[in-house]
């Protein structure tokens, strides 16, 4: 339904989109609307597919999504059942939703109930969330990953998975989200690489995915390796994705990899930089939990300092500091972004000393405009200064400041 406030937000974000995304906008509306009705659930093809043997792809970052089984046979996202003994129950909270769809808790269940529960959600028609593209992609990618280690034994099982996913491939070609790029680009781009190598397309075209992805992802990093949105976390994930597509195109024995290579060592690197010396990820901006483990894997074996995207790395003695100098995200990225220019965080021997807020929500209210605000960080307000909100929930300036920040740049003693 169309509101004033839907409607200021979709011109806060237009807006600040350069004409060749902002042309993007509405094809991409009509083609989210037409594409699942025009797509069959299912689409049959050759059976057999999957990835090289050798490859090994990264697991999945977001254990802490879910809570496992239950001995009462229940499983639990963030706290709300979406598993019983009477059935599935897709969550009302977006994030949950989202979680619920991308069936990474599959992982959690004993062989026999992920059977029988994977067909369940196959044979469900499901009315939210299931055919966003960053969900659709990221959902591909942990089916695919299931059958390559084998956690869907099942012949029929099997079938059912593939037809999906020739389902899921034929509509993701056309729901690429060039329009608001950042993090879901590079996943959907991922996923389309995944599924050609997994459903056994030609070698040119597994060729073209990869370098549509290696582009992208070179597009999308400052001069030092962080990834654009400016988050240490987003950042992770991305890095994630790049290194799940890089062992699968060295495994598909494919070529021009090096500048993959290149982009990788340089995201590790930085990685390394935003890490506290007990390992924590540095909490700036959108700061979504991952798996400690997770972010070991991706880490290299020394840190390096940061030049280009504003963050700079202090180690004293034992003390380290990370401090933010940098402007936020770019303005038509802003979805991530939080009112914190200026903020730092401070660990030592024993942990964190100072942390910002991280985010604990992505439904739009009280809570996550609290969280995106400069209170929630560790950087100064000056005359109790309204926080950098509105529109998106977030307001930037047009060189990417946040409002509060040039006001007090302009202000007078």
């Amino acid at each position: 339904m169309l509101t004033l406030t839907s409607t200021r937000r979709a011109w806060t974000v237009a807006r600040r989109l350069p004409p060749s995304r902002l042309l993007l906008v509405p094809r991409e509306r009509v083609l989210r609307q037409l594409v699942p009705m025009l797509t069959p659930r299912r689409i049959s093809g050759g059976s057999g597919g999957g990835w090289p043997r050798s490859f090994c792809p990264l697991p999945s970052p977001y254990p802490e999504s879910h809570d496992g089984l239950s001995p009462d046979g229940e499983v639990k996202i963030h706290g709300c059942c979406v598993l019983s003994r009477t059935g599935l129950r897709e969550p009302l909270a977006a994030l949950d939703r989202y979680h619920f769809h991308y069936l990474d808790w599959l992982g959690s269940l004993p062989a026999i109930a992920r059977e029988t529960w994977v067909r369940e959600w196959l044979a469900a028609r499901w009315t939210r969330s299931v055919g966003d593209p960053y969900v659709l992609a990221t959902r591909s990618w942990t089916l695919c990953r299931l059958l390559h280690g084998d956690q869907l034994g099942r012949a029929e099982t099997r079938q059912l998975v593939e037809q999906r996913l020739r389902s899921d491939y034929a509509a993701l070609k056309w729901l690429r989200e060039r329009s608001l790029g950042g993090n879901h680009l590079l996943r959907d781009l991922k996923a389309l690489f995944g599924l050609a190598v997994f459903l056994r397309e030609s070698r040119p075209l597994m060729q073209q995915r990869l370098n549509e992805f290696t582009v992208e992802l070179a597009r999308q990093l400052f001069a030092d390796g962080l990834h654009v949105e400016r988050s240490p976390r987003y950042h992770a994930l991305v890095l994630g994705d790049a290194l799940d597509v890089l062992g699968l195109a060295v495994a598909a024995q494919l070529e021009a990899v090096e500048p993959l290579i290149e982009a990788v060592l340089a995201m590790q690197r930085v990685l390394g930089a935003l890490t506290h010396q007990g390992g924590d990820l540095a909490y700036f901006n959108d700061s979504p939990r991952l798996r400690t483990d997770y972010v070991d894997l991706l880490l290299p074996g020394e840190t390096g300092m940061l030049g280009g995207s504003g963050f700079v790395r202090l180690d004293v003695g034992a003390l380290t500091a990370i401090f933010d100098a940098g402007k936020p995200s770019p303005p038509e990225l802003p979805g991530h972004a939080h009112a914190e220019a200026l903020s730092f965080e401070l660990s030592g021997p024993q942990g964190l000393l100072f942390r910002n807020c991280g985010t604990s929500t992505y439904q739009a209210g009280e809570r996550r405009s609290w969280e995106r605000s400069t209170l929630a960080h560790n950087t100064v307000t000056v005359d109790s200064c309204p926080r950098a909100l509105g529109g998106v929930q977030v307001r930037l300036d047009s060189d990417g400041f946040p409002c509060v920040v040039r006001r007090w740049l302009h202000c007078k003693p």
